[in-house]
């Protein structure tokens, strides 16, 4: 089956389910256009043996979940981002410390991991560049590097426990890195 056979044979049924679950025309075209470029980036899909069909309703759930967390996480951000410039000189304050103190305890952690390990962190958070492209520049595959960010990441939210009571705070830099 050709790229064009597949988009019109299953455009319209994704499309459906899509828009039953998401209910917004643009988000649906978006995460669509997702899955099909995708196809359309790696063709040995359209050679799988098995179900294309299952293929693409995998995919189109994935991305919903996927969408549904990133909504979350932007509607945590926005209470902890309201809570964080609150305009008290008292709540500044407070934030202020909870920031510094958080930021501290997060470069500490980081100090702490195995050089690559850092290194992949770094590009990633500081550099915010994808998992793709730190393969390709530190000659990796992109699972060691999924592997490497997950490692690095479960060590800091394991240092962040003590700071359970700020945890929207500690969400919002955990949700950006698994999610964004």
């Amino acid at each position: 089956m050709s790229f064009d056979e597949l988009y019109d044979a299953y455009w319209k049924e994704l499309y459906a389910i899509a828009y039953r679950k998401l209910r917004n025309r643009e988000d649906v075209e978006d995460i669509l256009q997702d899955i099909f470029l995708s196809i359309a980036e790696r063709h040995e899909v359209l050679d799988r043996p098995g179900s294309i069909r299952y293929y693409l309703h995998r995919s189109l759930r994935n991305k919903i979940i996927d969408f549904y967390r990133k909504v979350s996480v932007k509607e945590d951000f926005e209470v902890a981002w309201g809570w964080l410039f609150d305009e008290s000189e008292t709540a500044r304050t407070d934030s202020q410390l909870i920031c510094e103190d958080i930021a501290r305890l997060v470069r500490e952690r980081v100090s702490e991991l195995p050089a690559r390990m850092r290194l992949v962190h770094r590009m990633s958070q500081e550099e915010y560049l994808d998992h793709a492209e730190i393969a390709k520049r530190l000659g990796i595959s992109v699972q060691t590097v999924k592997n490497q960010l997950g490692v690095a990441l479960r060590h800091v939210r394991m240092a962040l426990e003590e700071y359970r009571t700020y945890s929207t705070i500690a969400g919002i830099y955990f949700s950006y890195f698994f999610f964004g």
